[in-house]
């Protein structure tokens, strides 16, 4: 931006066009999303996690309580952009997450 404005360009016109490039031919680092939902049984809630994938194309993957071990909850977290979980696992998911 300095050397747009340098050589007498408006920059408010540089970034727009950086912007519209990278929209219209800017490939994004990571492809996909990744939401983890925390005891979301897959069995009771498939329809709104396939809408989920086939709408965002993003990665689905859950994780019941009595799975939770600190190794696969740790790792799965790590991977995770957004993690989803009922309000009484919170305090439990953010242990897992503060030492992922």
């Amino acid at each position: 931006m300095k050397d747009a404005y340098e050589l007498g360009y408006n920059v408010e016109n540089v970034l727009f066009s950086g912007f519209a490039y990278m929209q219209l031919f800017g490939q994004s680092l990571k492809q996909k999303m990744c939401y983890l939902f925390i005891e979301c049984k897959a069995s009771t809630c498939i329809f709104y996690l396939d809408e989920m994938k086939r709408m965002t194309s993003a990665e689905i993957y859950t994780i019941e309580v009595f799975e939770l071990q600190e190794h696969t909850t740790n790792e799965a977290i790590q991977d995770a952009d957004v993690i989803v979980t009922h309000s009484d696992l919170v305090d439990k998911v953010k242990e897992f997450a503060d030492t992922a």
